[in-house]
């Protein structure tokens, strides 16, 4: 089923520039950038499973990825059901790619049963079930295939395996991790607004643009993924590098100092889809409007939605989540009017649609004590919800430095930087 058909140009202007408005259709592009890497970093193949109701946009957003490597439409789509009796036939046509495959409502009331061993053997390498003293690694070098996959479902895995009276074990998380088809309250797998729209508008537009990137796959598919390899080939003994510290980048991004293990090696997975997007941008397969800050905000949004289905625990990140709930409840924050400069922290006030908080800066950094890496990893991800008001939106609240910080909105003789929250904030 694979083939090539359109033009790069096509693939750019057809599917490339729509899938930047949907954090999973941009996910699932870098899912095919990544699979080439694997093997070149000596990291074992690896998966998403995409779950959802129907009609939000998972299937489009597979043939998205799909497009990259000459999977066009829908039907060229594995099912599960011909992946679960040729497990190695299937796997070893997308070595060193991607592997899409579609609805595992197919497999009916024992889904987990079959999905966990099939699992273990995709992100194992070989056509059999085997847990070694590892529960993550295996010999990348002597595997039979390299790959990322994608695997489609109306229930997360975790579900399933609740339905059938057990709990995925934490290797099994890591190797493929539950990310939900939409992000946060969107209706579809676009969740990202262009300006000016209405709820209703949107909506409209969205599914608008789901029925233009079908059409699109299917008059553009394959050739992408020459000219993706083609680039990766010139890049030379630069390659692995660049690669490397692209995930490196990543992965500091998130701010995991204190998280499990198998959080950690999650988070290096989905580095590899970050890090495929970025090598595309390099070599002008994806060029602008493409940025590397959306990209990478992107990829993050949808790690992290994956890690809130999961039994992983980011735990930084919770506890540092915890405190700022805490102390916002507990901190008096009158109106900005009746603020008083001499006893009060912050105030609360209302600017044209948004509902904000102001915290002085210096008493928002004690309240994570000394724990900078929870200070730094709550506001990445304040950041990351657009619940940080800041000087400039490029920036980033990283480090020591203030500097993207607000000195408005001002209480009477309240001066400095501020730390400004829109409400309410994210659980």
């Amino acid at each position: 089923m694979f083939g090539n058909a359109g033009t790069i140009e096509g693939f750019q202007r057809g599917i490339a520039r729509r899938a930047r408005w949907s954090t999973r259709a941009t996910l699932m592009l870098g899912v095919s950038f990544a699979g080439p890497l694997l093997r070149l970093l000596g990291m074992q193949s690896w998966g998403i499973n995409l779950f959802g109701k129907t009609k939000p946009g998972k299937s489009t957003v597979e043939v998205v990825g799909g497009s990259v490597i000459g999977l066009g439409t829908e039907a060229a789509l594995p099912s599960f059901k011909a992946t679960i009796t040729g497990l190695d036939k299937v796997a070893i046509t997308s070595n060193d790619s991607a592997l899409f495959i579609n609805e595992a409502g197919l497999l009916g009331r024992n889904a987990y049963a079959a999905l966990s061993p099939m699992i273990y053997g995709l992100s194992e390498g070989k056509d059999k079930v085997r847990a070694g003293e590892s529960v993550y690694a295996s010999d990348a070098a002597a595997s039979g295939w390299s790959l990322v996959y994608v695997l489609s479902s109306e229930e997360a895995i975790e579900a399933l395996a609740l339905q059938a009276g057990t709990t995925r074990q934490g290797g099994e998380v890591a190797r493929c991790l539950d990310v939900p088809a939409v992000h946060s309250s969107n209706a579809t797998v676009f969740d990202r607004r262009p300006p000016g729209l209405t709820d209703e508008e949107f909506s409209c537009w969205a599914h608008g643009q789901m029925a233009e990137l079908r059409k699109a796959c299917a008059e553009n598919h394959g050739v992408v993924f020459d000219a993706y390899l083609r680039g990766l080939m010139e890049l030379g003994d630069t390659l692995k590098p660049r690669a490397q510290a692209y995930i490196d980048e990543f992965v500091a991004s998130l701010f995991l100092k204190d998280a499990d293990g198998a959080v950690l090696h999650a988070a290096r997975n989905f580095g590899t889809i970050y890090a495929g997007l970025r090598l595309a941008m390099d070599i002008g397969v994806l060029p602008p409007p493409w940025r590397a800050l959306a990209v990478r905000r992107a990829v993050k949004a949808c790690f992290r939605d994956g890690l809130k289905v999961s039994r992983l625990r980011d735990t930084t990140l919770e506890e540092a989540k915890a405190i700022l709930h805490q102390r916002l409840t507990e901190t008096p924050l009158p109106r900005k009017q009746e603020a008083r400069l001499d006893t009060d922290v912050g105030f609360r006030t209302t600017e044209g649609p948004d509902e904000l908080v102001a915290i002085r800066s210096m008493e928002f950094v004690r309240w994570f004590n000394s724990k900078s890496a929870h200070l730094y990893a709550v506001l990445a991800w304040l950041d990351e919800h657009d619940a940080l008001v800041k000087t400039d939106a490029s920036k980033r609240p990283t480090g020591r430095s203030y500097e993207w910080a607000v000195t408005t909105p001002r209480a009477p003789g309240w001066k400095g930087k501020r730390i400004v929250l829109r409400l309410p904030i994210p659980k």
